[in-house]
């Protein structure tokens, strides 16, 4: 249930939008996420599944890239950040609300300025 619950705040969907993109029914979803299924039911394993391939094709992205690119954003994030937990929420937060804007840039075939020759 708690995996669920952060999967949703950190991806940013409710559990509607979950229970289709993961091909369930949205009441089975909500009685499991809200306790009133104990065990782990078919509904339950089949939204799992869909989150651990989330989670795999996430991390697919970057391929070569991938290391580099997390130290660069390793150092922007450490540059400003103070050490406390409000301030880390506060940047997680205004990181995930910028990825509407990067889906569009790279919908629309813009580039970001590093990679404009």
């Amino acid at each position: 249930m708690a995996r669920i619950k952060r999967y949703c705040d950190r991806a940013n969907v409710c559990l509607a939008t979950l229970s289709r993109q993961a091909g369930v029914s949205q009441p089975a979803l909500y009685r499991f996420v809200h306790g009133e299924r104990k065990s782990v039911t078919k509904t339950a394993r089949r939204v799992l599944t869909h989150i651990d391939n989330q989670h795999k094709q996430h991390n697919s992205h970057g391929g070569e890239n991938r290391s580099e690119g997390c130290r660069i954003i390793d150092d922007a994030v450490n540059s400003v950040w103070d050490g406390r937990i409000q301030t880390a929420e506060l940047l997680a937060a205004l990181i995930r609300a910028i990825k509407p804007v990067l889906l569009a840039a790279e919908a629309v075939g813009n580039t970001l300025p590093h990679e404009r020759v």
